[in-house]
């Protein structure tokens, strides 16, 4: 399950994070970024601004692309 702060709650609280909880085992990710697309223990976020990240849940970040070609 993936919860996002709506955009009214983000402008008066900009540090909510993005959280997903996998219910069958309690696991929580948490992102500072609304971006956060979950596959299992792997998971896809914004690691800084026009940088998306891999993760592996448990090990944190894998390795990066740049969106804009920087």
């Amino acid at each position: 399950m993936i919860s996002r702060p709506n955009a009214a709650a983000r402008k008066y609280f900009p540090n909510l994070p993005t959280s997903a909880v996998d219910l069958s085992t309690g696991e929580a990710i948490l992102s500072h970024s609304p971006v956060l697309d979950v596959c299992g223990r792997y998971y896809v976020s914004e690691s800084s601004p026009g940088t998306v990240g891999l993760y592996v849940r448990g090990r944190g970040l894998q390795a990066t692309v740049s969106l804009y070609g920087r």
